[in-house]
């Protein structure tokens, strides 16, 4: 049986007992089925995974708790800081980007409105987010938990790193571009990706774009979906910088 890994949230110390949660408690015992004794490993975004044993169930699973034998540093994240700009898509859609952008290493995920989106700007998403970013960091051995901003328009989000901007490597797509991913060289390890919405960006969207320091590149000959796009552009940005090699 595959070693359980889960996310505690709070502090995790070696040669004492922690508590789950209700939810973790629930998931562990319930879906997972992990019995009394058993092995399983904890993180709580700190960079390490701690060893633990299962040594009380309570009834009906209201909690489990764990003693913590050892902690292990792990090398499970990117060297680049890749913060993932993604216009808001449908709920499926959406969630499927979240989960693999985490897989695949980013840093951050902030949702944004733009002019041809057709999901409208709610925050209500924001604590589903959320799980799926801890559910992705569970199964792919991440140690350190990803932070999902507050969905905003995105020339908010302009406004709101505005200083920022100039100081980091920055790329939007379209497939009109002149020139793909390798024709740049890394200048900075915090590099933003904007991706757009299913019906494009505007002109006007692509020019504030350039005023705020973005570069308009390709992603190949072929027009990608919005859930595509993201993906490719991190698989793309980790082979030439990143861990892909």
């Amino acid at each position: 049986m595959r070693t359980t890994r889960i996310y505690h949230c709070g502090n995790i110390e070696i040669n004492n007992t922690i508590d789950l949660d209700d939810q973790a408690s629930r998931h562990i015992g319930l879906v997972l089925r992990v019995p009394l004794h058993h092995d399983i490993i904890v993180f709580n975004g700190d960079g390490y995974d701690y060893q633990g044993k299962i040594i009380e169930i309570s009834k009906r699973f209201k909690s489990i708790k764990i003693f913590i034998s050892q902690k292990t540093a792990l090398q499970t994240e990117s060297k680049l800081n890749i913060h993932l700009i993604q216009a808001i898509s449908r709920s499926e859609k959406m969630d499927w980007v979240i989960q693999k952008a985490v897989e695949l290493g980013v840093s951050e995920i902030t949702p944004v409105k733009t002019n041809f989106g057709s999901v409208k700007l709610t925050d209500s998403k924001s604590e589903r987010y959320k799980k799926i970013v801890i559910s992705a960091c569970e199964q792919s051995g991440r140690a350190k938990v990803p932070v999902v901003h507050e969905s905003l328009p995105l020339q908010d989000l302009y406004e709101l790193r505005k200083d920022k901007w100039s100081e980091e490597q920055n790329f939007v797509f379209d497939p009109t571009a002149l020139k793909s991913l390798n024709a740049f060289k890394k200048q900075n390890e915090k590099i933003n990706l904007l991706i757009g919405p299913e019906g494009g960006f505007s002109e006007m969207e692509l020019l504030h774009a350039q005023q705020y320091y973005f570069n308009i590149v390709k992603l190949g000959n072929r027009i990608l979906r919005t859930e595509t796009a993201p993906i490719c552009a991190i698989s793309a940005i980790q082979t030439l910088w990143g861990d892909f090699y």
